[in-house]
């Protein structure tokens, strides 16, 4: 039961069985480097999480091992998709951050069970995971890297050959064109759930007639959602206002968004992280009631 929890202090709870077990340095049964690291993940508080996270674990190759495990769907149990088992992790001696270590992979690539479609964000099932890959930093990395594999390692030419190296030798050549078609449509799968492009919800009605291609709104304020960039946008602004920018479901929403009687024209546009513009959309809500009277 690897889940990273923090269990206490005392070694007696991480010795359980089913929970961790030693493959080095077994007899001078030292506990604290494990006990240590599962504290400080729980315990540190959200603004300095990230920076201490980077003191504590190898993050680029924590953000590889899920990434990895993601794109070759991963459906074996393990840490990597939301289980708390079939890992393994090292600290090493002259970097002493932790890495993860996985293993036990004989359900990949659709061999045993598909997994075509399951989600970026299975290892979230799990706390520890959770909040490192919905952290949003560790988020835009995570997205960031899975649009690299997919059109690196795990391109379509790439993984031809990748899997004819090691396959040819022992398996027909139509098992090896089933992996490779799994691979290119898991590819495919992963990519479609990186969100691009800036979209806005509505839950208003079309004024009437709808070929005015505006909404009508009873009330003063409105509330908005949509989405936007995950590996550009820094954030989200609807009228100059700022709105909630979630990384890692790459969501944006605004409360409280003031109508004036009359027909409004909302601006709405997705910033990098240096300001500048990189998509906008803009919409029209008429508002029922008396215009304003401006002196």
């Amino acid at each position: 039961y690897g889940s990273l929890d923090y269990l206490g202090s005392d070694p007696v709870e991480y010795q359980k069985f089913g929970f961790y077990t030693k493959s080095t340095n077994v007899e001078e049964d030292d506990w604290s480097d494990l006990i240590g690291m599962t504290r400080l993940l729980d315990e540190t508080a959200d603004a300095d999480y990230e920076e201490l996270v980077e003191s504590l674990v190898q993050v680029e190759a924590w953000l590889r091992y899920f990434a990895i495990d993601t794109l070759v769907a991963n459906m074996e149990t393990s840490f990597a998709n939301g289980g708390v088992g079939d890992y393994a992790f090292y600290y090493g001696e002259k970097d002493g951050r932790m890495t993860l270590l996985p293993y036990d992979l004989d359900s990949i690539l659709g061999m045993a069970v598909s997994g075509l479609e399951t989600s970026i964000y299975r290892a979230t099932a799990n706390r520890v995971p959770e909040r490192f890959l919905k952290s949003p930093g560790f988020a835009r990395r995570y997205y960031a890297l899975l649009n690299e594999l997919a059109s690196d390692m795990f391109a379509p030419d790439q993984m031809e050959v990748l899997l004819g190296n090691i396959l040819n030798d022992w398996t027909t050549p139509a098992f090896v064109e089933r992996i490779q078609a799994f691979s290119n449509q898991r590819r495919e799968a992963v990519l479609a759930q990186i969100p691009r492009s800036l979209t806005v919800q509505v839950d208003l009605p079309l004024a009437n007639p709808d070929y005015l291609r505006y909404y009508r709104a009873d009330t003063d304020s409105i509330r908005l959602q949509g989405r936007a960039n995950v590996l550009k946008t820094g954030i989200v602004r609807v009228q100059g206002r700022e709105a909630t920018w979630t990384v890692w479901n790459g969501q944006w929403s605004i409360e409280g968004l003031q109508l004036h009687p009359g027909v409004n024209e909302i601006l709405i546009q997705a910033l990098d992280e240096q300001g500048e513009e990189l998509e906008q959309l803009r919409i029209r809500v008429f508002r029922g009631g008396e215009p304003e009277i401006l002196y």
